[in-house]
Order: structure tokens, then sequence, then C-alpha cells
């Protein structure tokens, strides 16, 4: 058999480079950016760029486990809009949310800021120069200064990471294109976030566009500067554009299409199918009003309040399904219709799998177990007897209360999420340790300042229960018997405990 080796820079985000954005599959959702746990990873927020590498990769892989450029997948043609609970016509009730069409998203997010089903909601900003950002919502009152479309991609991940770890919030809502709310999918698998993300609204997508080239292009059209553009919209296979003083021009949609984002050509998703509520015009049978399609549980009970408290409209207009639903399939076809390779993660096998020869599959069994009997056994009568574990071995941790400044650095960069700074008694705050999920790497020790950190031999780590798993800084300050498991721990703390020492916890009453 061969196989084809990637290249030597192939681990890590260069495994993502090689597969993603090198093929131009990357989708711009800034997600491998958001999970990256030693920020060396970024991305341009406002002009089209994909994430570009600024340090030193450690290789631990989790921008390509929440990638959705890796992590394809593709929902049957035989369901174009994917599986529903719900369809229907609606419009917001306050006008002033119908920025673009209805309104719906805007109102759903600020009803759910609102009720407390978000505390936090992550959205696109737009200012009068068509220039986009990312930003955190707290307020129902912000929400509507967001309700203008943009036809690019903004990635949106990398605020939510600053929602949980630095705004600390528990329930964030994610309003973004499919491929955005499918990436939230994947990343929802990665503890920190898992069960943070507690709404998504999806907005019908069926391409966007290289930013720059885009507004260049509007510019060209309409001969005015971007400051006097106040609405872009696509209606009936036309681009709408609304220019100060109230006129509107119009330009043929496929004048477009040389500026679409590469991505969108391989994508398959029109409606936003791994939402809980998906929102767009496609379909809607006149202009101010939005489909709305309920996909879930937490869709369902959303918009059942809204409907019953009146901030959205449930109109008798029907939706033109048939109109949606052949836009959705064609966007599948077109999907299919692109090569796309496989991501090649470590190695590919190129030539298939050569036949067993029978003989040699039947005789072989025999030969291994003859060749085992002659061994000597490798297993010891554990716990009666131990073995010493190697040099390398990294086992529990040790803290040294002593050298420890509380800055948190090793709970930011654990990977899984095991460690939480929490506040002793003197007032001060010390890492924890929950062993039961620590893959015990070394990062941790590896990024302590002080070399207050350090991994011990100690591997007996069993518990009865799940919190006997959580070693407080006491217990991590503890050291066992040298003869137990070895005294040597990684890394030999170095450097004089004097000199390092932090200054003694003092409270703002005796200030």
């Amino acid at each position: 058999m061969k196989y084809m080796t990637l290249p030597k820079d192939s681990l890590g985000f260069g495994e993502l480079k090689y597969n993603v954005t090198d093929k131009g599959t990357c989708c711009r959702c800034g997600a491998c950016v958001a999970v990256c746990p030693v920020n060396v990873l970024d991305i341009d927020r406002v002009d089209s760029g994909v994430p570009v590498n600024t340090g030193k990769c450690i290789t631990c892989s989790l921008c390509t486990w929440v990638c959705t450029g890796i992590n394809r997948w593709e929902g049957p043609a035989s369901k174009p809009i994917g599986e529903y609970v719900d369809i229907f016509i609606a419009t917001s009730a306050n006008r002033e949310d119908r920025v673009q069409d209805g309104g719906v998203a805007t109102a759903l997010v600020r009803f759910a800021l609102e009720r407390g089903y978000i505390d936090g909601a992550v959205l696109v900003e737009r200012d009068e120069h068509w220039v986009t950002t990312p930003r955190i919502v707290t307020k129902p009152e912000d929400v509507p200064k967001m309700g203008s479309s943009t036809y690019w991609l903004v990635p949106l991940f990398p605020e939510v990471t600053e929602a949980i770890t630095d705004k600390h919030l528990s329930k964030i809502g994610v309003v973004d294109v499919p491929c955005g709310i499918a990436t939230a999918r994947w990343v929802e698998r990665v503890p920190k976030y898992k069960n943070k993300i507690a709404l998504k609204i999806a907005l019908f997508c069926y391409e966007s566009y290289y930013r720059e080239e885009f507004l260049e292009h509007i510019q060209s059209i309409t001969k005015t500067p971007l400051e006097q553009v106040k609405k872009i919209d696509i209606k009936k296979g036309k681009m709408t554009i609304d220019v100060e003083g109230g006129m509107r021009v119009g330009a043929d949609l496929e004048s477009f299409t040389k500026y679409t984002w590469d991505s969108c050509w391989t994508c398959h998703d029109l409606t936003g199918e791994w939402s809980d509520v998906s929102v767009g015009a496609i379909g809607n049978p006149r202009e101010g009003t939005n489909v709305v399609i309920v996909r879930t549980e937490v869709g369902k009970k959303l918009i059942d309040e809204a409907l019953q408290a009146g901030v959205i409209l449930r109109l008798q207009d029907k939706v033109r399904i048939k109109t949606l639903s052949k836009i959705a399939l064609k966007k599948k076809q077109r999907s299919q219709s692109q090569p796309v390779e496989q991501p090649q993660i470590g190695v590919k096998l190129v030539d298939e799998i050569q036949k067993v020869n029978p003989i040699e599959a039947f005789i072989m069994p025999f030969i291994v177990t003859i060749q085992q009997i002659a061994r000597k056994p490798v297993t010891v009568e554990y716990p009666k007897v131990k073995l010493q574990p190697s040099e390398r071995f990294m086992g529990r941790h040790r803290l040294d209360m002593d050298l420890c400044t509380g800055c948190s650095i090793c709970a930011r960069v654990c990977i899984d999420s095991s460690i939480e700074m929490i506040r002793t008694e003197t007032g001060r705050e010390y890492p924890s340790v929950n062993m039961a999920t620590c893959s015990f790497c070394g990062l941790c020790v590896d990024y302590c300042p002080r070399y207050a950190l350090t991994m011990t031999k100690e591997f007996e780590l069993a518990g009865y229960n799940r919190h006997e798993m959580w070693y407080t800084p006491e217990q991590l300050s503890e050291i066992k018997e040298p003869e137990s498991y070895g005294s040597e721990i990684y890394p030999k703390p170095h450097i004089n405990i004097e000199t390092v020492k932090p200054p003694e916890a003092h409270s703002d009453e005796e200030e």
C-alpha cells in the first residue's frame, strides 16, 4: 500500500490551512480563532480574509475539530429546506424593526433578551460606511441598530468566546448565516462552549461576496458614495439598492457572481437547517414580511411566546414553499457539482487496499500466539507491586501556593476547561483542577510564568464520585512521600522563591 503524507507543518493549524484555507473552503466563521487555547490565530474582522497563524501553534488540533470545512455534512436533497415543525409568514409588530423585510429576527432577539431566554447575543453591526463588525449585545434597546442585512461573511465566534470568558455570559444567542449556525454545533463539542449557545437564529443565504469587490461594484452601479447607500436587497433575481433621496437602483444579480466567496460554491444549506429558528425573505409573498421556519422545541417555545405577546404577527399569507424549496434544491445541486477534496488528516490512502491472502490470514494468528507464549509477563500484581513511572511521566499537578499569583493563565490555556480559579480563605484566587476531565497535557505547567504548577508522578487519582475528582488548591499543594511515586517532578522549579513571592492578600476593609 502506498501512502501520501502531508507537509511537515500539517499538524494543528497547518492541517486546517492545508485542507481548508488554501483550498478556498473557509467560511470565515472565526471558530478556529475562538477555540485556540494559546490565542495565536487571528482573522480580519472587517475585510475579507481567512484565519492566519501569528505565533507558535501547539498542534492541539482544536481548530480542525470545530471547522465546518473539515467536518462537512449535507442534508438530504429530498428535504431541501431541512426538518421543521412549523413554517409561516410573519412580520414584526414594531415598524422600526422592518429595516430589512419583516424584521422578525430583530424582534426575536430583543424579545429573547427581555424574557431571559438569552443573557447576550452576538450580532453584526454596520455603520454608515458599510463597515461591519461583530458585537455583543446584552440590552434589548441595542438590537435595532443591527437590523440591516450585509452580503459578506463576518466572523462572530471570537466574540462568542469573549462573551463567555470576559463577560461571563452563559446563555448566548447567535444570529448568523447557515454556515455559521452549522459551526455553532461543532463549537458546542468543546467543553468551554457546551450548553452556552442557547439560541441559534439562521438567516437565509444563497451566497456571500468578497466585501471590497462587492462594495466597489455597488458604487459603480449607483455612481454615489457608500455613505448614500441606505439598503441593499435581493428581489426576484435582482440586486436592488436604495440610495439617499428615495432612489432605487436595480442590477442584474448575475453581475455579482464573480465576487462570490469561494466556500459558497460548496455550501449546500440555504435556510440554516441546524438552527432553532430560520428567518428569510425567499418565499415571502410581499415586501415587509419574513418566512419563519421553526425547527426545535427551543425555537417553538420562543415563537409561541413572541406571538402571544404580540411581538411578531403571524400573517394569513401563504409561504411560497415551492419557490423556497426550488432555490434550496438548486443550491444543494450546485454544491454537489463542485469538486471537493476529502480532508487529509495525517495520511491518506492512495491505492486501494490490497486483498489479504486467505492462507496467510489463517496461519498468522497461530504464529503470533506461539511467539507470545515464550515471552515473560509484562504485568505486575498491582497494587501490591507498583511500577515506577517513566522519567517524563506527567501525573497529578502540584501547586506551590507561595509562588502562585492567581493570574489564571493556567485556566485560560486549558484545552479541556479542567481548571477553575477559586477563592480561598486568604482572599486570594488559586487554581483547582478536575482530574476526571484533565488530559495531563502539561500545557498549564508550560504557561505558568512563576513555575507554581508542576506535574508529579502520582497516578492513583480514583474517587468514589465526581466531586472527589476536583482537587482544591490545598489538595494540589500536598506532597506525597517520595518513595511512593518517585521524587522527580516536571518541570523542576529552578527559581528563588523569595524573588517571585507575591504580595500578601488584603481586603478592601483594610484599606
